[in-house]
């Protein structure tokens, strides 16, 4: 290339400063405006999917579609005007949550006991702090070919330094106090050796996925795993053999959602997906009979809940059309006998707590609803479509205190009622129906900014 003349390039030197000089005299261009980011929620709009009381009963943490947990402080009885009820603290998952699960030894007094796991669609399993709402560690589990597998069920040991998670045909073991890969393996089902019984032999043990897990409360090393191929088995925590497999000899139950025993490890309760009836076995006399059959609607695939006081002597659940059903788990002549059934929503009651400490009753509300609009929109074809538009459906979270017994629904009151598809909470308190503007921060089933 041919060397520049020296003007030229003092010409193009001073140019260029000047350049500088224009464009830093010259203001700013504006910003481009600001837009909000929209949290949109599924088809179907969202609604409540269950809760949870804190150990201690400090506190209680409810889980809905929009892939978050929102915890709430307890109502007390002594309320005499409506209280601004609240979420104190919301957890966002990135993905569909399978289950979450409390510390067993959480206590208010103590921070460093106050957290939950959480466990979502190919995430890992987080621990939350309570206090805080921030993330304390993340548990790592693989599958074969390297990949983030999360697990379908979450449960603590009794003394909470194991944590339990539910795969196919197997349960992994973590260390909790160590967020790190598994240092256990349980196998659920186990296929016999070819060179002994030959290929076509079917697998043995709990086949399918392990949906729930429950440790029995008495300290005697067991604990029941429920599977969505209709089994419900017994293990040891120390070696972790079955040593017990349940079915239901009618055939009635379907693919295990839930699993609960009661508080002397005497009765084992589940309850299945689509299926009409709890069952209950006496684990102590024989596993091949069912002791209990508890009726309740549920005509759709939705997941219901159920739980045992403390006392032993009454299961509460809801069902499909909203009502609080209380059963008699104790009396040998009644036994499981409907005691009392109590209009709570109109939506589906897919979520029953009992209070851990005092006679308060925690009930969660709420189904996808997809209401069909009289207005129709036309196809090219000229076939008519029905839109299908959002509405608020009756879904809420709502508390009854019950002064005596949990048998006599005319002792009980509607104490609070937080109400999460609109800006309200209402709380009716001695049979005063009033209302007050919530602290909730946005509409369940609604665009939030």
């Amino acid at each position: 290339p041919t060397p520049s003349h020296p003007a030229s390039s003092s010409s193009s030197s001073s140019s260029s400063s000047q350049s500088v000089a224009s464009s830093s005299s010259a203001p700013p261009p504006p910003s481009p405006p600001s837009v909000p980011i929209k949290r949109t929620y599924p088809r179907g709009g969202n609604f409540l999917k269950g809760a949870k009381w804190a150990p201690d009963g400090s506190c209680i943490l409810s889980c809905s579609e929009d892939n978050s947990l929102r915890l709430f402080e307890v109502p007390t009885a002594s309320q005499t005007s409506p209280s601004r009820v609240s979420s104190v603290l919301k957890f966002y998952e990135a993905e569909t949550i399978y289950d979450y699960c409390w510390y067993p030894l959480m206590t208010s007094q103590d921070p460093a006991t106050s957290f939950f796991v959480c466990s979502s669609r190919d995430q890992p399993i987080h621990m939350w702090d309570a206090f805080t709402g921030r993330l304390r560690g993340s548990y790592r589990p693989y599958s074969h070919s390297d990949e983030m597998a999360a697990p379908y069920s979450l449960c603590f040991n009794l003394t909470g330094d194991r944590l339990y998670c539910g795969y196919e045909n197997k349960l992994l073991v973590f260390d909790t106090h160590s967020p790190s890969a598994p240092f256990r393996t349980i196998l659920t089902s186990k296929k016999p050796s070819k060179r002994k019984f030959g290929r076509n032999q079917e697998s043995q043990g709990q086949r399918g996925i392990i949906s729930c897990i429950s440790f029995c409360p008495d300290y005697s090393g067991m604990f029941a795993c429920g599977s969505y191929n209709k089994t419900v088995g017994i293990y040891t925590e120390e070696k972790g053999e079955l040593i017990a497999l349940l079915q239901d000899s009618q055939n009635k139950l379907g693919g295990i959602t839930q699993v609960h025993w009661s508080p002397d490890g005497k009765y084992l309760f589940a309850a299945g997906r689509k299926s009409s009836e709890i069952l209950a076995w006496d684990v102590r006399a024989s596993t091949d009979q069912v002791v209990m059959r508890m009726e309740r609607s549920l005509s759709t695939n939705q997941k219901l809940f159920f739980d045992v006081d403390r006392s032993g002597k009454y299961l509460a659940t809801g069902n499909d059309a909203g009502c609080l059903l209380i059963y008699d788990i104790h009396d040998e002549t009644s036994l499981g006998s409907l005691v009392a059934e109590i209009p709570a929503s109109q939506a589906a009651a897919n979520g029953v707590s009992f209070h851990p400490v005092t006679h308060l009753l925690a009930i969660s509300s709420g189904q996808r609803q997809f209401p069909i609009d009289p207005k129709y929109e036309e196809e090219a074809e000229g076939e008519p479509i029905p839109l299908r538009n959002r509405t608020v459906p009756d879904n809420c979270l709502q508390f009854f205190q019950f002064t005596q017994t949990w048998s006599q629904p005319a002792t009980s009151q509607l104490l609070v009622t937080v109400d999460n598809s609109s800006s309200t909470t209402h709380a009716p308190i001695n049979g005063d129906l009033e209302s007050s503007t919530s602290g909730v921060d946005y509409p369940l089933n609604k665009e939030v900014p």
